[in-house]
Protein backbone atom coordinates (compact mmCIF):
# COMPACT_ATOMS: atom_id res chain seq x y z
CA UNK A 1 0.00 0.00 0.00
CA UNK A 2 1.10 3.51 -0.59
CA UNK A 3 2.03 5.59 2.00
CA UNK A 4 -1.21 7.81 1.13
CA UNK A 5 -4.33 8.00 2.87
CA UNK A 6 -7.75 9.76 1.81
CA UNK A 7 -8.79 12.60 4.11
CA UNK A 8 -12.90 12.28 4.05
CA UNK A 9 -15.45 11.89 6.64
CA UNK A 10 -17.16 9.64 4.41
CA UNK A 11 -16.30 6.23 2.83
CA UNK A 12 -17.86 3.51 0.72
CA UNK A 13 -17.76 -0.03 1.97
CA UNK A 14 -16.45 -1.48 -0.73
CA UNK A 15 -13.42 1.55 -1.43
CA UNK A 16 -12.45 0.69 2.02
CA UNK A 17 -12.04 -2.97 1.37
CA UNK A 18 -10.14 -2.29 -1.47
CA UNK A 19 -7.98 0.24 0.27
CA UNK A 20 -7.24 -2.27 2.92
CA UNK A 21 -6.31 -5.59 1.29
CA UNK A 22 -4.71 -3.87 -1.59
CA UNK A 23 -6.24 -6.29 -4.13
CA UNK A 24 -5.31 -4.86 -7.33
CA UNK A 25 -2.15 -2.95 -6.74
CA UNK A 26 -1.06 0.24 -5.30
CA UNK A 27 -3.85 2.58 -3.70
CA UNK A 28 -2.62 5.72 -5.04
CA UNK A 29 -0.06 7.31 -7.46
CA UNK A 30 3.11 7.69 -5.97
CA UNK A 31 5.77 6.41 -8.28
CA UNK A 32 5.00 6.10 -11.67
CA UNK A 33 8.20 5.22 -13.14
CA UNK A 34 7.96 1.98 -11.31
CA UNK A 35 4.70 0.83 -13.08
CA UNK A 36 6.18 1.73 -16.19
CA UNK A 37 9.00 -0.43 -15.75
CA UNK A 38 6.80 -3.67 -14.40
CA UNK A 39 4.62 -2.62 -17.59
CA UNK A 40 7.67 -3.05 -19.71
CA UNK A 41 8.75 -6.09 -18.48
CA UNK A 42 5.43 -7.71 -18.69
CA UNK A 43 4.34 -6.85 -22.10
CA UNK A 44 5.38 -9.37 -24.49
CA UNK A 45 5.08 -8.31 -28.29
CA UNK A 46 1.62 -9.76 -29.77
CA UNK A 47 2.12 -12.73 -31.78
CA UNK A 48 1.80 -11.98 -35.72
CA UNK A 49 -1.64 -13.76 -36.87
CA UNK A 50 -5.07 -12.97 -36.60
CA UNK A 51 -8.96 -13.53 -37.30
CA UNK A 52 -8.99 -16.81 -39.77
CA UNK A 53 -12.25 -17.62 -41.63
CA UNK A 54 -14.43 -20.50 -40.06
CA UNK A 55 -16.07 -21.32 -36.46
CA UNK A 56 -15.20 -23.33 -33.59
CA UNK A 57 -17.87 -22.34 -30.89
CA UNK A 58 -15.13 -22.11 -28.09
CA UNK A 59 -13.67 -19.36 -26.21
CA UNK A 60 -11.07 -19.65 -23.13
CA UNK A 61 -10.34 -17.77 -19.99
CA UNK A 62 -6.43 -18.18 -20.83
CA UNK A 63 -5.65 -15.16 -22.45
CA UNK A 64 -3.44 -12.57 -22.36
CA UNK A 65 -5.16 -9.13 -22.40
CA UNK A 66 -3.53 -5.39 -22.75
CA UNK A 67 -6.27 -2.34 -21.98
CA UNK A 68 -6.31 0.81 -23.12
CA UNK A 69 -9.28 3.16 -21.69
CA UNK A 70 -10.58 6.52 -21.88
CA UNK A 71 -13.30 7.27 -19.74
CA UNK A 72 -15.83 10.71 -20.27
CA UNK A 73 -16.94 11.20 -16.36
CA UNK A 74 -19.47 14.11 -16.01
CA UNK A 75 -19.26 14.51 -12.06
CA UNK A 76 -22.81 16.58 -11.78
CA UNK A 77 -25.46 14.25 -14.61
CA UNK A 78 -23.16 10.98 -13.36
CA UNK A 79 -22.50 10.20 -17.00
CA UNK A 80 -20.08 7.65 -17.69
CA UNK A 81 -19.18 6.83 -21.03
CA UNK A 82 -15.84 4.37 -21.99
CA UNK A 83 -13.73 3.53 -24.94
CA UNK A 84 -11.97 0.62 -24.20
CA UNK A 85 -9.65 -1.55 -26.70
CA UNK A 86 -8.33 -4.39 -26.00
CA UNK A 87 -5.49 -6.07 -27.31
CA UNK A 88 -6.17 -9.95 -26.88
CA UNK A 89 -3.33 -13.01 -27.26
CA UNK A 90 -4.64 -16.08 -27.20
CA UNK A 91 -2.44 -17.97 -25.34
CA UNK A 92 -5.11 -20.93 -24.56
CA UNK A 93 -3.57 -23.65 -26.82
CA UNK A 94 -6.08 -23.70 -28.96
CA UNK A 95 -8.48 -21.73 -31.01
CA UNK A 96 -10.94 -19.65 -30.09
CA UNK A 97 -14.10 -17.68 -31.69
CA UNK A 98 -15.54 -15.10 -29.25
CA UNK A 99 -14.94 -13.90 -26.14
CA UNK A 100 -16.98 -13.26 -22.96
CA UNK A 101 -16.19 -9.47 -21.23
CA UNK A 102 -17.33 -8.75 -17.75
CA UNK A 103 -19.08 -5.23 -17.29
CA UNK A 104 -20.61 -4.32 -14.08
CA UNK A 105 -22.94 -1.40 -15.58
CA UNK A 106 -24.49 -3.94 -18.01
CA UNK A 107 -26.50 -4.33 -14.39
CA UNK A 108 -26.03 -1.29 -12.39
CA UNK A 109 -25.54 1.15 -15.09
CA UNK A 110 -28.15 0.88 -17.76
CA UNK A 111 -25.39 0.32 -20.44
CA UNK A 112 -25.57 1.05 -23.88
CA UNK A 113 -23.41 -0.16 -26.70
CA UNK A 114 -21.95 2.13 -28.92
CA UNK A 115 -19.80 0.11 -30.65
CA UNK A 116 -18.21 -3.25 -31.04
CA UNK A 117 -15.55 -3.48 -33.27
CA UNK A 118 -12.69 -6.70 -34.09
CA UNK A 119 -9.39 -5.34 -35.87
CA UNK A 120 -11.74 -2.29 -36.75
CA UNK A 121 -14.47 -4.09 -38.03
CA UNK A 122 -18.31 -4.24 -36.80
CA UNK A 123 -18.89 -7.48 -34.82
CA UNK A 124 -21.58 -9.36 -33.55
CA UNK A 125 -22.33 -8.96 -30.04
CA UNK A 126 -25.44 -9.51 -27.20
CA UNK A 127 -25.25 -8.59 -23.20
CA UNK A 128 -26.36 -11.34 -21.29
CA UNK A 129 -26.53 -10.36 -17.50
CA UNK A 130 -23.38 -8.87 -16.61
CA UNK A 131 -21.34 -10.04 -19.76
CA UNK A 132 -21.07 -8.57 -23.33
CA UNK A 133 -20.48 -11.68 -25.83
CA UNK A 134 -18.12 -10.85 -28.73
CA UNK A 135 -17.91 -12.63 -31.79
CA UNK A 136 -14.55 -12.52 -33.17
CA UNK A 137 -15.84 -12.97 -36.86
CA UNK A 138 -14.12 -15.99 -37.51
CA UNK A 139 -11.47 -18.25 -35.84
CA UNK A 140 -8.74 -16.57 -33.71
CA UNK A 141 -5.43 -19.44 -33.51
CA UNK A 142 -3.83 -20.10 -31.08
CA UNK A 143 -0.46 -18.01 -30.73
CA UNK A 144 -2.50 -14.95 -32.61
CA UNK A 145 -3.39 -11.41 -31.37
CA UNK A 146 -6.86 -9.59 -32.41
CA UNK A 147 -8.18 -6.11 -31.25
CA UNK A 148 -11.39 -5.64 -29.56
CA UNK A 149 -12.70 -2.17 -29.00
CA UNK A 150 -15.52 -1.75 -27.07
CA UNK A 151 -17.70 1.54 -26.37
CA UNK A 152 -20.36 1.77 -23.77
CA UNK A 153 -22.39 4.91 -21.87
CA UNK A 154 -24.32 4.46 -18.90
CA UNK A 155 -25.08 6.19 -15.86
CA UNK A 156 -24.11 5.94 -12.27
CA UNK A 157 -26.45 5.01 -9.65
CA UNK A 158 -27.35 6.98 -6.43
CA UNK A 159 -26.92 4.99 -3.21
CA UNK A 160 -24.29 2.56 -1.48
CA UNK A 161 -27.34 0.18 -0.81
CA UNK A 162 -27.37 -3.84 -2.32
CA UNK A 163 -24.76 -3.98 -4.95
CA UNK A 164 -25.37 -0.49 -5.65
CA UNK A 165 -21.67 0.30 -3.75
CA UNK A 166 -19.98 -1.24 -7.35
CA UNK A 167 -20.93 1.58 -9.42
CA UNK A 168 -22.55 5.10 -8.14
CA UNK A 169 -22.15 8.30 -6.60
CA UNK A 170 -23.44 8.70 -3.38
CA UNK A 171 -22.15 11.35 -0.76
CA UNK A 172 -20.60 13.20 -3.44
CA UNK A 173 -18.26 10.59 -3.79
CA UNK A 174 -17.67 8.61 -7.30
CA UNK A 175 -16.98 4.47 -7.06
CA UNK A 176 -16.27 2.43 -9.92
CA UNK A 177 -15.42 -1.00 -10.22
CA UNK A 178 -15.40 -4.01 -12.81
CA UNK A 179 -16.47 -0.98 -15.34
CA UNK A 180 -13.92 -1.93 -17.76
CA UNK A 181 -14.88 -4.98 -20.49
CA UNK A 182 -12.69 -7.49 -19.10
CA UNK A 183 -12.49 -10.84 -20.39
CA UNK A 184 -14.36 -13.44 -18.17
CA UNK A 185 -15.82 -16.10 -17.99
CA UNK A 186 -20.51 -15.19 -18.19
CA UNK A 187 -21.13 -15.47 -14.60
CA UNK A 188 -24.64 -14.22 -13.17
CA UNK A 189 -24.29 -11.26 -10.80
CA UNK A 190 -26.59 -11.99 -8.33
CA UNK A 191 -25.38 -14.57 -5.64
CA UNK A 192 -25.58 -15.53 -2.46
CA UNK A 193 -23.99 -12.23 -0.08
CA UNK A 194 -20.31 -14.19 -0.13
CA UNK A 195 -17.71 -14.09 -2.61
CA UNK A 196 -17.26 -12.46 -6.08
CA UNK A 197 -19.37 -13.24 -9.07
CA UNK A 198 -16.52 -12.68 -11.53
CA UNK A 199 -13.90 -15.11 -12.64
CA UNK A 200 -11.26 -13.44 -15.23
CA UNK A 201 -7.74 -13.40 -15.46
CA UNK A 202 -5.51 -10.89 -14.67
CA UNK A 203 -3.58 -8.69 -17.27
CA UNK A 204 -0.41 -7.45 -17.54
CA UNK A 205 -0.45 -3.81 -18.25
CA UNK A 206 -3.59 -1.65 -18.24
CA UNK A 207 -3.55 2.24 -19.30
CA UNK A 208 -6.94 4.59 -18.29
CA UNK A 209 -7.32 8.29 -19.04
CA UNK A 210 -9.53 9.78 -17.16
CA UNK A 211 -11.63 12.90 -18.13
CA UNK A 212 -13.57 14.76 -15.79
CA UNK A 213 -15.84 17.77 -16.39
CA UNK A 214 -14.15 19.48 -12.88
CA UNK A 215 -11.52 18.83 -10.88
CA UNK A 216 -11.48 15.29 -8.98
CA UNK A 217 -9.13 13.79 -6.95
CA UNK A 218 -8.78 10.16 -7.38
CA UNK A 219 -7.74 7.44 -5.47
CA UNK A 220 -7.20 4.25 -7.54
CA UNK A 221 -5.71 0.97 -7.41
CA UNK A 222 -3.43 1.77 -10.38
CA UNK A 223 -0.85 4.67 -10.41
CA UNK A 224 -1.04 7.98 -11.92
CA UNK A 225 1.18 9.16 -14.22
CA UNK A 226 0.30 11.81 -15.30
CA UNK A 227 -2.29 14.75 -14.86
CA UNK A 228 -3.19 18.00 -17.14
CA UNK A 229 -2.13 21.18 -15.87
CA UNK A 230 -6.33 22.05 -15.26
CA UNK A 231 -6.26 18.87 -13.52
CA UNK A 232 -9.21 17.62 -16.29
CA UNK A 233 -7.25 14.78 -17.60
CA UNK A 234 -5.34 11.62 -15.37
CA UNK A 235 -3.78 8.99 -16.28
CA UNK A 236 -3.40 6.11 -14.61
CA UNK A 237 -1.63 2.69 -15.04
CA UNK A 238 -1.22 -0.75 -13.59
CA UNK A 239 0.62 -4.02 -14.36
CA UNK A 240 -1.01 -7.99 -13.39
CA UNK A 241 -4.01 -6.26 -12.26
CA UNK A 242 -7.51 -8.08 -12.51
CA UNK A 243 -9.39 -4.79 -12.53
CA UNK A 244 -8.48 -0.76 -12.15
CA UNK A 245 -11.00 0.64 -9.52
CA UNK A 246 -11.71 3.51 -8.40
CA UNK A 247 -12.99 6.41 -6.29
CA UNK A 248 -13.34 10.29 -6.78
CA UNK A 249 -14.45 13.38 -5.35
CA UNK A 250 -13.74 17.39 -5.31
CA UNK A 251 -12.94 17.52 -1.43
CA UNK A 252 -10.59 14.30 -1.10
CA UNK A 253 -7.02 15.05 0.41
CA UNK A 254 -4.41 13.16 0.76
CA UNK A 255 -1.66 12.79 3.04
Amino acid sequence: MSTHALARTQLPVGLAVVLMMGIAGPAFACEPDRTEARAAAAVAPAAAGGIEPGSVNRTSLNLSATYSVVLSLRYGSRAFNVNSTATITNTSGGPIDRVELNVVPARLGGLVLRAVEVDGKPASRRIDDQTVIVQLGGILPAGASTKLRVQYRSTLRTSISGTNWLFTKANGIVDAYRWIPWISRATPFDRPNFGDPFVLPASPFVRVTVQTDRRLVIASTADRVSISPDGLTQTLQAANVRDVSFTAAPDFKSR
